[in-house]
């Protein structure tokens, strides 16, 4: 009878170990999953344009056309941030057009709320600016001379400062 009972006792261990053996490593260690982040990320441009400094020259359907150092002429695109270069030719179609708020309410633009297309901006108002990256709404944030961050109005052109 002791016997027996010996071998019921090693039968029971070594089927004890072969089970926790057999179990997935997933079990051994189980951990609580990591909590995220309370907030979404920044968005950024995909290129690095820290050193480089630049124009706003105009607004083409919402977006900062920019002017680099060798007259190239630019947009960023709001949802990759890939540069849209345009023609010298097509920028100088463009028109000397700027809306104040009050014009904007007579002309009916600031109800509609469609973005201008083509219009050039006073080159003295924004210059040397370097482009930041994007905000959640997709504008082109960039910062001056001063270290103000700004973005343009895409209806007005206006200049509107943001902290970030």
């Amino acid at each position: 009878m002791e016997n027996s009972l010996k071998n019921s006792r090693a039968i029971l261990t070594t089927a004890a170990i072969l089970a926790v053996q057999a179990l997935p490593v997933a079990l051994y260690g189980q951990t609580a999953e990591t909590a995220k982040a309370g907030r979404a990320p920044a968005t950024f441009l995909k290129i690095k344009m820290a050193d480089l400094k630049m124009k706003v020259v105009g607004i083409d359907n919402g977006a900062p056309v920019f002017k680099n150092d060798k007259g190239e002429f630019f947009t960023v695109n709001s949802k990759t941030g890939d540069l849209n270069f345009i023609k010298t030719e097509e920028f100088s179609r463009f028109n000397y057009i700027k809306l104040n708020s009050a014009d904007a309410a007579k002309s009916g633009q600031a109800s509609s709320q469609r973005p201008p297309r083509g219009i050039k901006i006073e080159q003295d108002k924004v210059q040397d600016v370097t482009i930041v990256g994007q905000d959640a709404q997709g504008h082109t944030v960039m910062k001056n001379t001063r270290g103000e961050n700004f973005y343009l109005d895409p209806i007005t052109g206006d200049l509107i400062f943001i902290k970030i």
